[in-house]
């Protein structure tokens, strides 16, 4: 850590310090300036890195790629641009639904299973002693239990 100067001590030194103090304090300024610089840099590639595009992709839209192949101009996507010239019309792809899904498969799949039926339920009694008398109420309720 530098030393703190008081107005008093810089009165008190002679010119040649007052010359080589500032001269090591702007030194040492440009330092930090460029360990800045540094550190910027630093954060705006890191966050290209994580921010940025993953990968440069380009799709030819409506562009037809070439390549000369024995002195001949070649189509890359030869069979696409010719249809697309002969039938002068933009064909835009149509877009595929997925289908509905069937309700009651999962019923049509376990209807051959055995079903075993196990009723739990408490009496008026004990449920009046648990929740109290106006603390419940009575539902009919079925639970299925399949073995498989």
């Amino acid at each position: 850590m530098a030393l703190k100067y008081t107005e008093e001590k810089l009165d008190s030194l002679d010119k040649e310090t007052l010359i080589q103090l500032f001269l090591s304090q702007q030194e040492r300024l440009e330092n930090i300036d460029r360990t800045l610089q540094l550190v910027l840099e630093q954060m705006a590639d890191l966050k290209r890195h994580r921010f940025g595009r993953s990968s440069e992709r380009h799709e030819p839209d409506e562009q037809i790629s070439f390549m000369e192949v024995d002195g001949k101009i070649v189509f890359f996507n030869e069979s696409e641009a010719v249809a697309a010239e002969e039938s002068g019309e933009d064909t835009e792809p149509v877009p595929r639904r997925k289908p509905k899904k069937k309700h009651g498969k999962r019923e049509d799949d376990l209807e051959g299973l055995p079903v075993v039926v196990i009723e739990h339920s408490l009496t008026q009694d004990e449920l009046t002693a648990l929740f109290g008398e106006e603390g419940f109420k009575q539902r009919k309720r079925q639970i299925f239990l399949r073995i498989f």
